[in-house]
Protein backbone atom coordinates (compact mmCIF):
# COMPACT_ATOMS: atom_id res chain seq x y z
CA UNK A 1 0.00 0.00 0.00
CA UNK A 2 0.88 3.57 -1.00
CA UNK A 3 1.56 5.76 2.30
CA UNK A 4 -0.99 7.95 1.04
CA UNK A 5 -3.69 5.35 1.71
CA UNK A 6 -2.31 4.41 4.54
CA UNK A 7 -2.69 7.87 6.29
CA UNK A 8 -6.07 8.14 4.94
CA UNK A 9 -7.02 4.55 6.23
CA UNK A 10 -5.46 5.44 9.50
CA UNK A 11 -7.07 9.21 8.89
CA UNK A 12 -10.49 7.61 8.38
CA UNK A 13 -10.49 5.22 11.62
CA UNK A 14 -9.65 7.60 13.79
CA UNK A 15 -12.68 9.85 13.01
CA UNK A 16 -14.67 7.08 12.80
CA UNK A 17 -13.60 6.42 16.80
CA UNK A 18 -13.90 10.13 17.60
CA UNK A 19 -17.36 10.81 16.07
CA UNK A 20 -18.15 7.16 18.25
CA UNK A 21 -17.06 8.51 21.26
CA UNK A 22 -18.34 11.63 21.34
CA UNK A 23 -21.87 10.33 19.94
CA UNK A 24 -21.93 8.82 23.58
CA UNK A 25 -22.06 11.55 25.27
CA UNK A 26 -25.48 11.42 26.68
CA UNK A 27 -24.64 8.28 27.58
CA UNK A 28 -22.32 9.21 30.31
CA UNK A 29 -24.48 8.17 33.48
CA UNK A 30 -21.21 8.07 36.04
CA UNK A 31 -19.46 10.81 36.98
CA UNK A 32 -16.73 10.53 40.29
CA UNK A 33 -14.46 13.13 41.42
CA UNK A 34 -13.91 16.07 43.79
CA UNK A 35 -15.96 18.31 45.46
CA UNK A 36 -13.86 20.77 47.26
CA UNK A 37 -16.02 22.94 49.60
CA UNK A 38 -16.40 25.81 52.55
CA UNK A 39 -18.70 25.86 54.96
CA UNK A 40 -19.96 28.38 57.88
CA UNK A 41 -21.02 26.66 60.90
CA UNK A 42 -20.40 29.97 63.05
CA UNK A 43 -17.21 28.64 62.17
CA UNK A 44 -14.83 28.79 58.84
CA UNK A 45 -14.58 25.53 57.75
CA UNK A 46 -13.03 24.39 54.46
CA UNK A 47 -12.95 20.44 53.22
CA UNK A 48 -13.10 17.85 50.30
CA UNK A 49 -15.11 15.24 49.47
CA UNK A 50 -15.41 11.96 47.04
CA UNK A 51 -18.44 12.41 44.95
CA UNK A 52 -19.97 10.25 42.83
CA UNK A 53 -23.24 10.90 40.72
CA UNK A 54 -25.29 8.23 38.99
CA UNK A 55 -28.01 9.65 36.37
CA UNK A 56 -31.60 7.54 37.01
CA UNK A 57 -34.04 8.16 34.41
CA UNK A 58 -35.24 10.75 32.71
CA UNK A 59 -33.83 14.21 34.36
CA UNK A 60 -33.08 12.33 38.30
CA UNK A 61 -30.23 11.54 39.40
CA UNK A 62 -28.43 10.70 42.84
CA UNK A 63 -25.25 11.91 44.45
CA UNK A 64 -23.19 10.51 47.01
CA UNK A 65 -20.56 12.53 48.56
CA UNK A 66 -18.10 11.37 51.13
CA UNK A 67 -15.37 13.19 52.92
CA UNK A 68 -14.20 15.75 55.60
CA UNK A 69 -14.26 19.44 56.64
CA UNK A 70 -12.03 21.20 59.39
CA UNK A 71 -11.68 23.90 61.43
CA UNK A 72 -9.54 25.36 64.32
CA UNK A 73 -11.79 24.14 66.85
CA UNK A 74 -13.41 20.60 65.29
CA UNK A 75 -12.77 18.04 62.50
CA UNK A 76 -16.26 16.93 61.27
CA UNK A 77 -16.63 13.76 58.53
CA UNK A 78 -19.85 13.37 57.08
CA UNK A 79 -21.53 11.16 54.37
CA UNK A 80 -24.62 12.93 52.27
CA UNK A 81 -26.95 11.49 49.95
CA UNK A 82 -28.34 13.80 46.96
CA UNK A 83 -31.55 12.84 45.40
CA UNK A 84 -31.48 16.04 41.77
CA UNK A 85 -33.76 16.56 39.36
CA UNK A 86 -31.83 18.14 36.00
CA UNK A 87 -34.18 21.08 35.23
CA UNK A 88 -32.39 22.71 32.63
CA UNK A 89 -30.08 20.18 29.97
CA UNK A 90 -28.68 22.62 27.14
CA UNK A 91 -26.30 21.04 25.74
CA UNK A 92 -23.50 20.29 28.39
CA UNK A 93 -24.70 22.71 30.83
CA UNK A 94 -27.50 21.59 33.59
CA UNK A 95 -29.66 23.51 35.83
CA UNK A 96 -30.62 21.23 38.94
CA UNK A 97 -31.72 20.79 42.69
CA UNK A 98 -32.80 18.11 44.67
CA UNK A 99 -33.39 17.12 48.37
CA UNK A 100 -31.11 15.38 50.35
CA UNK A 101 -30.10 13.47 53.72
CA UNK A 102 -26.89 12.23 55.76
CA UNK A 103 -24.68 11.19 58.54
CA UNK A 104 -22.26 12.62 60.16
CA UNK A 105 -19.03 12.48 62.84
CA UNK A 106 -17.89 15.14 64.13
CA UNK A 107 -14.59 15.72 66.70
CA UNK A 108 -14.77 18.70 68.77
CA UNK A 109 -11.44 20.58 70.07
CA UNK A 110 -11.75 19.72 73.74
CA UNK A 111 -12.56 16.57 73.72
CA UNK A 112 -16.50 16.05 72.53
CA UNK A 113 -16.99 13.84 70.08
CA UNK A 114 -20.79 13.26 68.68
CA UNK A 115 -22.59 11.97 65.94
CA UNK A 116 -25.12 13.53 64.01
CA UNK A 117 -27.49 13.49 61.22
CA UNK A 118 -28.08 15.88 58.70
CA UNK A 119 -31.30 17.03 55.90
CA UNK A 120 -29.84 19.27 52.98
CA UNK A 121 -31.16 20.67 49.95
CA UNK A 122 -28.78 21.74 47.27
CA UNK A 123 -28.56 23.73 43.96
CA UNK A 124 -26.23 24.14 41.22
CA UNK A 125 -24.90 23.85 37.91
CA UNK A 126 -22.51 21.61 35.93
CA UNK A 127 -20.66 21.52 32.76
CA UNK A 128 -19.94 18.78 31.08
CA UNK A 129 -17.57 18.90 28.39
CA UNK A 130 -16.96 16.89 25.37
CA UNK A 131 -14.03 15.21 27.10
CA UNK A 132 -14.89 13.33 30.11
CA UNK A 133 -15.08 16.56 32.58
CA UNK A 134 -17.35 17.93 34.23
CA UNK A 135 -17.60 21.25 36.13
CA UNK A 136 -19.85 21.73 38.81
CA UNK A 137 -20.92 24.95 41.39
CA UNK A 138 -23.24 24.05 43.96
CA UNK A 139 -25.04 25.68 46.88
CA UNK A 140 -25.96 23.24 50.09
CA UNK A 141 -27.85 24.10 53.01
CA UNK A 142 -28.18 21.78 55.67
CA UNK A 143 -29.71 21.44 59.28
CA UNK A 144 -27.67 19.29 61.45
CA UNK A 145 -29.53 17.14 64.62
CA UNK A 146 -27.61 16.23 67.25
CA UNK A 147 -25.10 18.59 67.27
CA UNK A 148 -24.48 22.01 69.69
CA UNK A 149 -27.39 24.21 70.28
CA UNK A 150 -27.26 27.17 67.50
CA UNK A 151 -24.95 25.58 65.51
CA UNK A 152 -27.93 23.63 63.24
CA UNK A 153 -28.28 25.47 60.19
CA UNK A 154 -25.19 25.75 57.87
CA UNK A 155 -24.49 26.93 54.03
CA UNK A 156 -22.09 25.29 52.15
CA UNK A 157 -20.57 26.27 48.63
CA UNK A 158 -18.90 23.87 46.91
CA UNK A 159 -17.00 23.64 43.14
CA UNK A 160 -16.37 20.09 42.07
CA UNK A 161 -14.53 18.23 39.42
CA UNK A 162 -15.51 15.39 37.92
CA UNK A 163 -14.77 12.71 35.68
CA UNK A 164 -17.96 11.36 33.22
CA UNK A 165 -18.27 8.02 31.63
Amino acid sequence: MKPIIKYAVLFFLVMLFTQQLFSQENKRIHRFGVRGAYKNDEVDMWGAEASYQLYLKGIRRLEMDFGGMSSNTWDIFQATFIYQWCFVEVGGLTLYAGPGAGIGYANYGYGEDKFYGVVAGNIGIDYTFRLPLQLAIDYRPEYSAWQEVGKELTNQVAFAVRLAF
